[in-house]
């Protein structure tokens, strides 16, 4: 049986880290850039399709402009040429995109300044600055810089010795000196309130943004609130007014009145992304709910600017077709939801674009959704008993996905042909997802159940595993993280600071040890409850990896407890254990949640491999499956350990 289908976008692969060259060093408004990119091609799954992103920050909007060029393959190397630095940029970031991966240089990014002259422009050391101060700072996942406090000083410091009269800077470098330790609470509430007696522009959004971020530290929440109120009120196309309209939809006392909020603000904000997420956000609670209607009703009710022959968002008509092909009444419905947003994505239409999304990121989105919408349109065909149409439809996903067509999708595929008698094409399939480590456990038996000569179907899938391993290395290698957490300073609510490495994991039997001590062995960190259902699902897999490396000396692996509701935590995780006398698995206890908290979990199982440097290679939140989840574990493992 068909396992699952997308209701979302694919998650996104990780960065590479090649060699990034910009000419000139100083670039100057108006003119153009030169890039040389260095990365092996074999790294790229579409390595004729490289593009450079350039987000381009200016002083006065939060987030930036987003523009590309397509980067030309030159023997070794990919170069292009940005025609002209935009007149109002003041720094630019970047970073190579091909398809679904790309490299960000290991979450450092690449950037240059803009000048003017010798000396760079008003705002762009300040911009540089917040770019280190992590996801928060740019309010985008694609421009999430690794953050770095010591570096984000350093050059506040630079843009207050150039442009000493900048208010945005002074107020950051007064919030960044806070967060070292270097002044104490009094001393920040001190300056800020000085600093809010200074003269300012009320037409500048990020003196705007500074000014409420100021207030708020200082506890005057309306205060903020009023003034971010009167500058959407002025500028109702700002991203600041974008941003008070969804604080006041999340203020939504019912789902009648968020409904209606959402509405109004998919109006006002007709290319924003948030505005299909909010609308998904209440689709999925009226599921949930078991309110079929609701959710339709919904959909169906999402506004349509006058005059354009348009849809509601096509992920939105996709997760409402999901949700109901699995009832034999809906089918027809679900049919008509996803025919309606494969239609709507047929014509590229960049005018719906962000401003700080690309356009060779937003063509890859638009692909993919597209890829998404065929895959549940043959499992919708394949339901209503249309096997050579339901089949198109997933040849369809693969052509437009190509490598990126997830493992799902290769065994509906696979499915529908053996069931249309089709057993060739149907194992064919199965081959090309065994040899790119793409197979997923249904379509693996498949195979293995095709032949009577078990030895000899067993040696050719040994044999295609053995292809799959070169692409199951550069994938990764792609998804390495290369965050040095534990070197990483948090601040307790005591006001007392502490370095993640020296934060405290507790042993059953009362030892203390820190992440810091483990260095030199490849790590394994599981956070977990005894109250998480996935965790628990996820135990008996655990107990198999350990087993697998225990012998291993320079292996560590830790279930971390965190997040009990308990007064006796040590005692409640003892008693877990001994009704479940089958793990052996060492397991330790994050008492004060100093540590779950420093690695950023929001949801658990969540699981960290760290390097023997004690860096950070691997997330994998939730539960892939016991069939999948071994043998991804040891590749991460092997890796780590050199195999």
């Amino acid at each position: 049986m068909m396992r699952t289908i997308a209701a979302a976008v694919l998650l996104t692969l990780g960065a590479i880290a090649g060699q990034l060259q910009v000419q000139p060093a100083r670039p100057q408004s108006g003119k153009p850039i030169e890039f040389n990119y260095v990365a092996d091609a074999e790294y790229f799954s579409e390595p004729d399709s490289v593009w450079l992103c350039i987000y381009a920050f200016d002083d006065s909007r939060f987030y930036p402009t987003a523009w590309d060029i397509r980067l030309e393959r030159k023997g070794t190397s990919y170069r292009g040429t940005f025609s002209a630095v935009p007149s109002d940029a003041v720094f630019l970031l970047f970073r190579i995109v091909s398809g679904r991966e790309y490299d960000d240089n290991r979450g450092r990014y690449w950037d240059a300044l803009v000048w003017n002259g010798s000396t760079p422009k008003i705002g762009a050391y300040f911009r540089q600055a917040i770019s280190y101060l992590g996801q928060g700072a740019s309010g985008l996942p694609s421009v999430a810089r690794r953050a770095d406090l010591d570096r984000a000083k350093e050059l506040l410091q630079r843009s207050i010795e150039t442009h000493p009269d900048h208010l945005p800077t002074k107020f950051a470098y007064a919030g960044v000196r806070f967060d070292r330790g270097e002044i104490s609470r009094s001393d920040l509430d001190e300056t800020l309130q000085r600093l809010l007696q200074l003269p300012w522009d009320s037409t500048n959004e990020m003196q705007v943004r500074s000014r409420s971020r100021a207030l708020r530290l200082l506890g005057r929440d309306s205060d903020a609130a009023e003034l971010e109120r009167h500058y959407a009120e002025r500028f109702p196309t700002s991203d600041l007014a974008e941003e008070v309209e969804r604080a006041y939809c999340a203020a939504a006392r019912t789902p009648e009145e968020f409904r209606d909020r959402i509405r109004r603000f998919a109006e006002r904000f007709t290319s924003s992304p948030n505005a299909a997420k909010m609308y998904t956000d209440l689709v999925a609670y009226y599921l949930q709910q078991g309110n079929g209607d609701a959710a339709i009703a919904t959909v169906n009710s999402y506004p349509v600017p006058p005059g354009v022959t348009s849809s509601p968002p096509p992920a939105l008509l996709n997760m409402l077709a999901v949700t109901m092909v699995r009832q034999d009444s809906l089918l027809k419905l679900a049919q008509q939801y996803i025919e309606w947003a494969v239609r709507a994505l047929e014509t590229e239409n960049l005018d719906a674009k962000p401003r700080y999304v690309a356009p060779c990121e937003y063509r890859w989105q638009l692909r993919e959704l597209r890829g998404i919408c065929y895959d549940t349109w043959g499992y919708v065909l394949y339901r209503m008993g249309r096997t050579d149409d339901a089949i198109e439809a997933f040849r369809q996903c693969e052509h437009l996905l190509g490598p990126f067509a997830s493992g799902d999708m290769l065994e509906h595929l696979s499915e529908a042909l053996m069931a249309a008698g089709r057993r060739e094409e149907s194992l064919a399939v199965a081959r090309r997802a065994i040899a790119t480590g793409r197979a997923i456990g249904p379509t693996v038996m498949r195979f293995l159940q095709s032949s009577a000569d078990t030895a000899a179907i067993r040696a050719e899938y040994e044999s295609l595993r053995m292809q799959a391993r070169p692409a199951k290395l550069r994938r990764l290698r792609q998804e390495m993280l290369a965050q040095p957490l534990l070197e990483m300073q948090f601040r307790r609510n005591d006001g007392s600071t502490f370095l993640l490495g020296d934060a405290v994991l507790t042993t059953l039997d009362g030892r203390q040890i820190s992440l810091r001590q483990l260095k030199g062995k490849v790590v394994v960190l599981d956070f977990w409850a005894t109250w998480c259902g996935p965790c628990r699902v996820s135990m008996p897999s655990m107990q198999k990896l350990y087993e697998k490396y225990r012998s291993t000396s320079d292996v560590e692996i830790l279930l971390v407890n965190c997040w009990e509701r308990v007064d006796d935590r040590t005692e409640h995780v003892r008693k877990f254990l001994a009704s479940n006398p089958s793990y052996t698995f060492p397991v330790v206890l994050d008492l004060r949640d100093e540590v779950v908290s420093g690695f950023g979990v929001t949801g658990i199982p969540t699981k960290f491999y760290l390097d023997r440097d004690g860096v950070v290679q691997f997330k994998e939140v939730g539960f892939p499956g016991a069939d999948v989840f071994i043998e991804e574990a040891s590749d991460r493992i092997d890796l780590l350990l050199g195999r």
